[in-house]
């Protein structure tokens, strides 16, 4: 069973904050930027070049980053590294992202999944409400693309801060 990530992320925040306190040179604004450094993202991902940027990506906003390349250990990394959001590769082998997404949703899983594409956004799309997930990226299979269109969802995300 997961726990809650507010409870998580309340533990691990608030020693660095407290931290933080002493240093008078510090303004509020960044200290309260230094506490979403400590968001969690999974990647599953069985491509590695592209495991490496988009890893690269979420760690230029502060996050940290685990990996499930494959459909049997999702289940156990998402327990183990309580993440705060989750992106998940469409066209992974052995299972499809949307049916990784509705296996989460079933084990009671409440963080964000985003799920992403290169082909058949209409099939995603119409999984989307049934598989719990939350937004849906089709990016043509151009990394590129995908970079693009997280980058502008991270900047209007609420949980996430700039990049460093």
């Amino acid at each position: 069973m997961l726990n809650d990530t507010k409870q998580i992320r309340t533990s691990v925040v608030k020693p660095q904050l407290n931290h933080l306190e002493g240093r008078s040179s510090l303004s509020p604004n960044l200290i309260s930027g230094c506490a979403l450094a400590y968001q969690r993202v999974l990647i599953i991902e069985y491509r590695d070049d592209h495991y490496v940027d988009l890893k690269e990506l979420f760690e230029s906003y502060g996050c940290q980053v685990s990996r499930a390349a494959s459909s049997d250990v999702v289940s156990a990394e998402a327990r183990i590294f309580s993440p705060d959001l989750i992106l998940v590769c469409e066209r992974m082998p052995g299972e499809s992202g949307c049916l990784i997404a509705c296996k989460l949703r079933f084990g009671r899983l409440k963080q964000p999944i985003w799920l992403y594409t290169a082909t058949g956004q209409h099939d995603c799309t119409d999984w989307q409400e049934w598989s719990g997930i939350n937004d849906v990226f089709f990016y043509a299979g151009r990394l590129g693309r995908l970079r693009e269109l997280l980058q502008r969802r991270l900047k209007s995300c609420p949980l996430v801060g700039r990049p460093a």
